[in-house]
């Protein structure tokens, strides 16, 4: 049972996800200590760890006693780090890597045309522009701001352009298909005008300044997060862009809290 202070709409999410819902053995916590298991895994999925390089590979061996009975169905599987776009697709389409994870809408595109490669899309990814509301002090405790952002945008040009038509705009947390997703919402679309309107509603007929913080990479983000700035300053809003790589946004984001 968790008792909590206040109200978390995120708790069941986070609880899930490796920002705190894995589990850890307790056996190996109490024995070699937080900075070990860092980097030894101890579970019981279907595969051993074997091994890590840090920005290289990590490896990984069937597990003979696995609890379901014959699985897994490989022998081993290494994750190969390869930290340039272009460096991973020739490698995928040489046949030296066998999956090519995290791919951008345009590679994807460019492989999907060759007609000899399937592509996978997740069903859980989401991108999205999150504002600090629950900050007391912030000017998007205004619902009329948060909801100027959502007409400012034009989400279906930038699926379209940026998301080479892989991507969907949204209206909510969910997408189609998902068992969240509501049909009956209507969301915010486009529509510059009224987004003016609510600014000046709000006391903002001239706009605003404010920042977006994002990760530097894939590409497709900082160059949606572009689109999104110049829609922004449409209706008045200067959005400045700061940029983290991997390690700083974990950093910032889960643990130190936006600046």
């Amino acid at each position: 049972r968790l008792n909590l202070s206040e109200f978390d709409a995120l708790l069941l999410a986070n609880l899930a996800s490796q920002r705190g819902g894995f589990m850890v053995s307790p056996t190996a916590y109490e024995k070699y200590g937080r900075d070990w298991l860092e980097k030894h895994s101890v579970g019981t999925g279907p595969f051993k760890f074997v091994s890590w390089e840090k920005d290289v590979s990590m490896k990984f061996e069937r597990f003979d006693d696995y609890w379901q009975e014959g699985k897994p169905y490989l022998d081993a599987f290494e994750l190969v780090v390869i930290a340039d776009p272009m460096v991973a697709a020739a490698s995928f389409m040489a046949g030296e890597v066998d999956v090519l994870a995290d791919v951008s809408p345009k590679d994807a595109r460019d492989i999907e045309v060759m007609g000899k490669y399937g592509i996978s899309m997740s069903s859980a990814a989401l991108s999205s522009v999150l504002t600090d509301y629950a900050n007391p002090d912030s000017i998007f405790t205004d619902i009329r701001l948060r909801r100027a952002i959502e007409y400012a945008i034009d989400k279906q040009a930038i699926c379209d352009t940026i998301g080479y038509g892989y991507w969907e705009p949204l209206n909510q947390g969910a997408r189609p298909g998902c068992w969240a997703w509501n049909p009956d919402v209507v969301g915010y679309p486009y529509n510059p005008d009224k987004a003016r309107e609510l600014l000046a509603e709000a006391g903002y007929p001239d706009g605003f300044k404010t920042q977006l913080h994002l990760l530097n990479r894939p590409a497709d983000i900082p160059d949606s997060m572009t689109a999104v700035q110049g829609y922004l300053a449409e209706v008045g809003i200067d959005a400045e862009l700061v940029q983290y790589d991997r390690g700083a946004w974990h950093g910032v984001a889960v643990r130190g809290g936006w600046p």
